[in-house]
């Protein structure tokens, strides 16, 4: 079994992600990583060179590659939610939550930033808000759990995964439930 975090760039999925792999032991894959490792350069570098699509498409190629591992902490890049067939790959074996936090929080962690290119040609606010607007239906249609991290130090929030990574394999070693029936917001 695995679990995945989906969510908008700088949700915090990369730094609960590493604190989990701490906790308990499992590998961290950080697929943007894996995308420069593939590649040899950073995310910047690969998208002036080669555009979004072959972005996503090397993405969507990893995802596949890795989700088929066990007991995997998958991070996933904020856009893969945009190919289905990523999803259908994560949750072939695991888990998926989605970690939520406001805009305005999501934009000053974004301009400490230096390492992601825009999504579009729009102000930082007006991308999140329209990026966001499109992305955020889906990250509620593909997640198991979703947190809402506002409020939550990244202790708790590694804490809450930890409960429901627990509920996720009980839930399904007693087959009280399907996978697909799994969906619970902790706002």
């Amino acid at each position: 079994m695995n679990i995945s975090f989906i969510g908008y760039r700088c949700s915090g999925k990369s730094t609960v992600s590493e604190q989990l792999e701490k906790m308990i032991g499992w590998k961290k894959i950080e697929v943007d990583r894996e995308i420069e490792n593939y590649y040899g350069m950073n995310i910047p570098q690969i998208i002036e060179k080669f555009g979004w699509k072959k972005f996503r498409d090397t993405e969507s190629k990893l995802i596949k590659e890795n989700s088929q591992l066990d007991n995997i902490i998958l991070d996933l890049g904020g856009g893969a939610v945009l190919n289905e067939n990523n999803i259908k790959n994560i949750k072939k074996n695991g888990l998926i939550i989605f970690l939520n936090c406001k805009p305005e929080l999501i934009k000053e962690r974004l301009e400490k930033s230096y390492y992601r290119p825009p999504l579009t040609n729009l102000t930082i606010e007006d991308e999140i808000k329209k990026v966001l607007g499109e992305r955020l239906p889906l990250y509620n249609k593909y997640s198991n759990y979703s947190i809402n991290t506002d409020s939550l130090t990244i202790e708790q929030t590694v804490n809450l995964s930890i409960y429901f990574i627990r509920e996720y394999k009980l839930l399904l070693k007693s087959k009280i439930i399907s996978l697909k029936e799994l969906s619970y917001t902790l706002v």
